[in-house]
């Protein structure tokens, strides 16, 4: 007769504790960090007064400041208040190795959230036509190998930095030719209308610049 003999069951009672080591051994290196990026101010309608075809333009600079940007219409002007915050999530992982434990791998993800406040003035200042918008929207997600030590953003962001100050007015000759000769038309900088941060290349009147769209 043929005796089958068991194997003695495996002891399972140091599955948990192994598992407990392990994840305490992960956490200890491991790191989060959140950077935050704001532009402009935020904005606060609740004790404003903007009444269309009765407020004035200086009373609106008296209740919210100078705007964003500011452009001439043909038969009147616009004003654009803009506020972004981009708040970038990283997580650092480390690893206790000879070279590895001076550097962390990295991963991050970001998201901004936009307020943008548009008003249409006729030839006299008068507030003709008001629009807010508000709304949060994805920027996509990034990885890096960093020193310990450091904390640097990783998703890239520079398409909503497009701030024109007094160095920008300069470089700006130093372009291309299509992008140098739109500078008075591209709705930017120009005198033509406003539009807001990040607006792709690929749309409307910076078409004219010949840029190849960014893929993000």
């Amino acid at each position: 007769m043929r005796v089958l003999h068991m194997k003695k069951p495996p002891d399972c009672s140091l599955i948990p504790t192994k598992l407990l080591i392990a994840s305490l051994a992960v956490l200890t290196l491991t790191a989060c960090t959140v950077i935050h990026k704001e532009m402009e101010t935020p904005l606060d309608l609740s004790q404003t007064t903007l009444q269309e075809r009765k407020t004035h333009f200086s009373s609106i600079l008296d209740q919210l400041g100078p705007p964003a940007k500011v452009s001439v219409l043909p038969n009147g002007m616009v004003f654009l208040y803009e506020y972004v915050l981009v708040t970038e999530n990283q997580i650092g992982i480390g690893f206790d190795a000879p070279i590895l434990k001076w550097l962390k791998f990295a991963m991050a993800a970001a998201s901004d959230d936009r307020q943008a406040l548009i008003l249409v003035f006729d030839e006299q200042g008068i507030l003709q036509t008001q629009r807010f918008l508000e709304h949060t929207e994805d920027l996509g997600k990034g990885g890096a190998m960093q020193l310990l030590i450091s904390v640097q953003p990783l998703v890239d962001t520079s398409h909503l930095d497009d701030e024109l100050g007094p160095n920008e007015w300069g470089t700006s000759l130093l372009r291309p030719v299509p992008e140098t000769l739109n500078i008075r038309q591209s709705l930017n900088a120009g005198t033509n209308g406003v539009e807001q941060k990040g607006t792709p290349t690929s749309a409307g009147q910076h078409t004219l610049e010949m840029r190849q769209p960014v893929k993000r």
